[in-house]
């Protein structure tokens, strides 16, 4: 492990760079383009919002904005700095093996600087989930019902899981469920469902954005208009701990890490993934997302103290999302690799 954390550190000081080939800023005539038809399609969809064009506009620009910096539904934005990259051109010994080639590909980590919103962040599964829901007719069609499902769910129980009320409302497949539960659980700033909105867009589904705007427009003022309050019960419920998956320890919080975990082991058991790998290497995984933290810090004037400091936090964290992603993974592993084979 000192030799990984050694290892990831320097990986880190070589990834500080953002990939800013592409410009940034969009055409205005494409922005109005963007803004114009995703307005009509939502008041054609939803009158009653035609009067309360101020409350969503920012959300639309924001959403436009996102959909300009996506070259491919299976890639960061264009703007963000990949550690992907960078550990898979700097580091082939230690991704020779192919499981982490293969998670690599599911999770497809980035750090990102340029949100208006959300700030720097970094994240991972994300990309990998909204591209499944953005081609998956089924699954996106029923969100905003399981959305307010899942709501209703956290009201009435007391250690809510989320795959429970999915697979119990859920019209699909057993696995699909289980992926739409990782999906809606795994982040809870809900940039998993920042990444959807802009994919829809990016594809010039202007209906299917409206359809899933007042579950998702956690950016917009619409006040009784919206559902957005059921999303954010289900962000509140991760974020604490409340909402986990069954066995967890008791005063688990962040669970949304579970969750992400639960939508990796899934995706692995889709995969055909060897189960021998599953647990111990997603914990080195979610171990590493922690590490990925630390790249802001060597942005800065060196200060050998606050490093110091840095990087034993991140290393206790480390540790705690290692062990809630882990956990998940071999959760949402065993679930779908059982149904698989039914």
């Amino acid at each position: 492990m000192r030799f990984l954390e050694v290892l990831t550190c320097g990986l880190l000081l070589m990834s500080c760079g953002r990939n800013d080939s592409s410009n940034l800023f969009m055409n205005q005539s494409r922005a109005e383009s963007c803004y114009t038809q995703t307005k009509a399609a939502l008041i054609a969809l939803h009158p009653e919002l035609s009067s309360h064009e101020s409350d969503f506009e920012f959300q639309i620009n924001f959403d436009c904005r996102e959909s300009q910096r996506i070259s491919s539904l299976n890639k960061p934005v264009i703007s963000a700095t990949s550690p992907e990259t960078v550990l898979q051109n700097v580091a082939p010994i230690a991704l020779e093996m192919p499981f982490i080639d293969r998670a690599l590909n599911i999770l497809k980590p980035y750090c990102r600087s340029d949100v208006e919103v959300n700030g720097d962040y970094c994240m991972a599964a994300d990309i990998d989930a909204a591209s499944l829901i953005s081609n998956h007719p089924g699954m996106l069609s029923q969100l905003p019902h399981l959305i307010k499902e899942t709501s209703h769910w956290i009201q009435i129980k007391e250690n809510p899981d989320l795959i429970d009320v999915i697979r119990e409302k859920y019209i699909g497949t057993e696995i699909e469920a289980v992926l739409l539960a990782g999906f809606i659980g795994l982040d809870d700033n809900g940039v998993q469902f920042d990444r959807l909105r802009a994919n829809l867009l990016h594809l010039g589904r202007y209906a299917d954005y409206a359809y899933i705007f007042p579950s998702t427009a956690q950016y917009s003022t619409l006040g009784e208009l919206a559902d957005i309050e059921d999303l954010f019960r289900i962000f509140f419920a991760t974020r604490t701990g409340r909402a986990t998956i069954h066995g967890t320890p008791i005063e688990t919080t962040k669970s949304y890490k579970i969750y992400a975990g639960v939508y990796f082991g899934c995706r692995l058991a889709v995969e055909n993934e060897i189960p021998f790998f599953i647990q111990s290497e997603a914990f080195v995984i979610g171990a590493l997302y922690e590490i990925l933290k630390l790249k802001d810090i060597f942005q800065k004037p060196w200060d050998e103290a606050q490093i110091k400091t840095e990087i034993a936090k991140r290393a206790k964290a480390s540790a705690v999302t290692g062990e809630q992603f882990s956990f998940g993974a071999s959760h949402g592993f065993n679930l779908c690799q059982r149904h698989k084979a039914l």
